[in-house]
């Protein structure tokens, strides 16, 4: 069995035993015939509903209750050609038409939703750009204490407020159960708030973020210090912070990229804004070199700003010597301008020759004999003549 049917049956048995019933009289009453239904036209939801059944002889008679919230037969005792159906609320809850049968007669009863109870607000879309144009719809949706929307024309009233506690407030009719009214955002970003309120109570809240629009502007901040071009450095590139046309400070995560030119490439270094500044740490090459770099968010370009980094090394002996099997070339100790030794795995260049230093120091055996070595590391070179 479906849970839907499930849940009619267990309506319908719960409205059976709500609706009052006049006991079935002794055997031997004949059922009358019903000559009319007389009760009210129209009601509220809600309200309890008692009809004047009029029939001939006396004996139960058998009144089918039509729409609501199901169709239903029920039994009235019918003594000296009079009787009386009370429909209980129960009955009534659902706006719409009750029809009441019997035989060939029947009456048809309108329900009516009743006052506004409640009026659940909700807006769309939930985000908004804060620059005095974007809008958003509030809607209101005004039900009866029974989930009926209430009739057309029934005031509403919906109130916004927003950043900087601005407050907007209009009253309007209901149509088709539903009231609405756009709301154009503001020049400042923040939250703002919708209630809905008829009569006395109001709704809960609704919610409507306006977030700043698109950076008009962005300029780059120098880097402090002077980096060592060894690698394996870095440096931390930022901006400051970023607004829109309004000031309104760009929200983090936004993305952007820092644009680094060397003198053979230009890097893109993928960035976010956080707390209102683009960000990115960037490792240096193994080589001095003059950096200018931009940052770029939105399409908005910034002013590119100049830095150059410094040499990683301190010094760079090289120590040639010849021999039977060759020119032996030692490089080292490679210390670099903080004093430590350069990391393992750094190239170091002799004659073209390119090895690994190891605890600072590099070796290579020249077969072919030059009269001069060139050594080169971190972007340092020198050469040394070799004697025999």
């Amino acid at each position: 069995m479906s849970i839907r049917l499930w849940r009619l049956l267990g309506g319908v048995a719960a409205l059976l035993a709500a609706v009052s019933v006049v006991s079935i009289p002794s055997s031997g009453s004949e059922p009358g015939v019903v000559r009319t239904l007389d009760g009210p036209r129209v009601v509220s939801a809600g309200d309890e509903v008692i009809v004047d059944v009029e029939a001939s002889g006396s004996g139960p008679i058998v009144v089918a209750v039509i729409g609501g919230a199901a169709a239903l037969e029920l039994q009235v005792d019918v003594v000296d050609g009079a009787g009386r159906l009370v429909l209980p609320p129960a009955l009534t809850r659902t706006a719409g038409r009750l029809t009441l049968v019997s035989g060939s007669e029947h009456h048809d009863i309108e329900v009516v939703p009743g006052p506004a109870h409640e009026s659940p607000a909700l807006t769309g879309p939930r985000t908004i750009v804060a620059d005095g144009v974007d809008r958003t719809l509030a809607v209101a949706a005004p039900t009866d204490r029974y989930g009926n929307p209430v009739a057309d024309g029934t005031e509403v009233t919906l109130t916004r407020t927003g950043p900087g506690r601005r407050t907007t407030m209009v009253t309007i009719a209901s149509t088709g159960g539903l009231a609405w009214q756009p709301f154009v955002s503001g020049t400042v970003a923040g939250r703002s708030r919708v209630w809905a309120r008829t009569g006395s109570r109001s709704s809960v809240a609704a919610v409507v973020d306006e977030v700043p629009g698109a950076a008009v502007a962005v300029e780059v901040v120098a880097p402090d210090g002077v980096p060592a071009a060894d690698g394996r450095s870095s440096m931390m590139f930022a901006t400051r912070r970023i607004v829109d046309e309004h000031g309104n400070v760009v929200p983090d995560g936004v993305a952007g990229v820092f644009v680094i030119g060397t003198a053979d490439a230009a890097h893109e270094v993928p960035a976010v804004v956080q707390n209102g500044r683009l960000r990115a740490r960037w490792v240096v090459p193994g080589e001095p070199a003059r950096l200018t770099v931009r940052a770029v968010v939105n399409g908005v370009s910034s002013e590119a700003v100049e830095r150059t980094t410094a040499s990683a090394l301190d010094d760079l002996p090289v120590r040639v010597d010849a021999g039977a099997a060759g020119i032996d070339v030692r490089v080292g100790p490679l210390v670099g301008i903080d004093g430590a030794l350069v990391a393992d795995g750094t190239r170091v260049s002799v004659n073209g020759v390119e090895v690994m230093s190891r605890d600072g120091r590099a070796r290579v055996t020249l077969v072919d004999r030059p009269s001069t070595v060139t050594v080169g590391a971190l972007g340092v070179t020198t050469t040394v003549a070799v004697t025999t």
